[in-house]
């Protein structure tokens, strides 16, 4: 087994664009969800919940992984 050298700057990054990448398909589905035509379809899932929460936490990571690239050496 190899220990695999992961920086802090870069786990942030990759974990802000996966949590972005996760708002955006939430807020495609949320629209969908309020838009759809049989209104006795409800999703069981709340996207408009699940949007605003990998957005914020999107942005916190995204933040840290800008305070790590200007702060670090």
């Amino acid at each position: 087994m190899t220990d695999l050298d992961v920086d802090p700057f870069h786990l942030f990054l990759v974990a802000g664009l996966v949590m972005a990448a996760l708002s955006v398909l939430s807020g495609w589905l949320d629209r969908q969800q309020n838009r759809r035509r049989n209104l006795d379809r409800v999703s069981l899932v709340n996207w408009r919940l699940l949007s605003t929460l990998s957005l914020l936490t999107a942005i916190v990571a995204l933040s840290v992984a800008a305070k790590l690239w200007f702060t670090t050496p």
